[in-house]
């Protein structure tokens, strides 16, 4: 293609392009020339980027792995949507927090947050796809008033991207106090932007209940599983900053999620076989509104503790204490009884495993750059990547070669010089 042929490429033409691109190739093609990389980097279409990746099906589960330490190796596995087999195992190298436990607070539009501290003070920002890697500054705020040895029951993180300011935020919630037998949390937000904490001004109902991070951002707002007071008694509500749901729970398991877009809620019931359980499916149909709560699916008895993420499509993600399990509603029919329907995505992960959906991206959080080994793992998918690298690079040479000139061409024929 010559140079003019080039130049006179439309722009939306080549940002259509490239927003279908993975993260790597536009890495790469970078340095191919200054007009590409000045869109690359565009703000513009890394949003628009980040928007293609989410519509489309090739995201990972990022999960933590056993003895993943910060001060030892992070090690973060990437398990593919295509495969739901891991395809590549991040190390991250980190001298200063010894062998102090990480988890994964949250991802959002290919950024990871990671915590290692037990008061949510030690807080970490990390995009494996461009490898920057920033710490972030302690919030200068007292927790709360509770002895020592119950400060990690009441504290609650969650991170999420607020599109009116174009800003990423970390919140932590704390119990704060109790006034009038209630029970009031205290609410700080990191903001990416300014690069430091502040406190709301107004105390939020509630405490979260236990230590805990949000996995239902939705709306713009984030939700933990929390309890407030009432005549004495400890009800059940789902914690955030507007709207305290209250919930009519007894003593079962409950977390609140994000299931194909809309505010949901598994509860965990016990059964008469030891160590199965029922995990109840109920979504907010309009959010906000208390009476649209119904109840979707019922998932059990299965040999299972706990749900710990809902996948993009119809998937949901049990775990053991080690042992992580794909159970697919689109495949496995009602009525959803039998765990050795499920497949088994992994056995050596962290106890008490914190799962998240996350995509590539080329969102910077102005952190530096970190070297971070990655290990492609010997699936058939990892085996046989660079064959299709290399094949879909052919495919673009192509359309750049041969397709595109005769479209422009066609498209343009006045202002196409051959």
């Amino acid at each position: 293609m010559s140079s003019s042929m080039l130049n006179n490429l439309p722009e939306d033409v080549l940002m259509d392009i490239f927003a279908r691109l993975p993260v790597k190739s536009l890495l790469q093609f970078k340095c191919v020339c200054k007009s590409w990389c000045n869109l690359i980097k565009d703000p513009i279409f890394i949003t628009k980027h980040v928007n293609q990746s989410a519509l489309s099906n090739n995201g990972y589960l990022a999960v933590t792995r056993q003895g993943s330490t910060f001060g030892g190796n992070c090690s973060i596995s990437l398990i593919s949507y295509e495969t739901f087999r891991e395809v590549i195992r991040i190390t991250i190298p980190s001298k200063e927090y010894g062998k102090a436990p990480f988890t994964i607070v949250g991802s959002c539009n290919g950024i990871l947050c990671l915590n290692v501290s037990e008061i949510g003070d030690t807080n970490f920002l990390f995009n494996p796809a461009t490898s920057e890697f920033k710490e972030l500054p302690k919030p200068n705020y007292p927790i709360h008033e509770l002895k020592e040895d119950t400060i990690s029951d009441f504290i609650g993180l969650g991170f999420g991207y607020e599109p009116e300011s174009n800003d990423y935020k970390l919140v932590r919630i704390s119990y704060s106090k109790r006034l009038e037998n209630q029970f009031y949390s205290g609410v700080d937000v990191y903001s990416l932007s300014t690069n430091s904490w502040r406190r709301k001004n107004r105390l939020v109902l509630g405490t979260v209940l236990v230590n805990s991070f949000s996995k239902a951002f939705i709306n713009g707002a984030l939700h933990w599983r929390g309890v407030t007071l009432k005549r004495g008694d400890v009800r059940c509500h789902i914690i955030s900053f507007d709207l305290p749901y209250k919930i009519d729970l007894a003593k079962e398991e409950w977390w609140p999620f994000v299931r194909n877009g809309s505010l949901a809620m598994v509860i965990r019931s016990k059964t008469h076989e030891e160590h199965h359980y029922i995990f109840n499916i109920w979504v907010m149909n309009e959010y906000g509104v208390k009476k649209s709560w119904t109840k979707q699916l019922t998932v059990g008895p299965l040999f299972v503790l706990k749900l710990v993420e809902c996948g993009m499509n119809e998937e949901l993600l049990f775990a053991t204490h080690s042992t992580m399990y794909l159970y697919d509603l689109q495949r496995i029919k009602p009525p959803h009884d039998d765990i050795l329907e499920a497949d088994i995505i992994g056995n050596n992960f962290v106890p008490w495993v914190e799962v998240v959906n996350h995509i590539e991206s080329l969102v910077t959080i102005e952190g530096t750059k970190v070297y971070a080994k990655r290990v492609r793992k010997n699936s058939w998918f990892g085996k046989y990547f660079i064959f299709f690298q290399l094949f879909f690079g052919l495919v673009v040479m192509v359309a750049y070669v041969v397709i595109l000139p005769k479209l422009i061409h066609f498209l343009y024929p006045t202002n196409v010089s051959e």
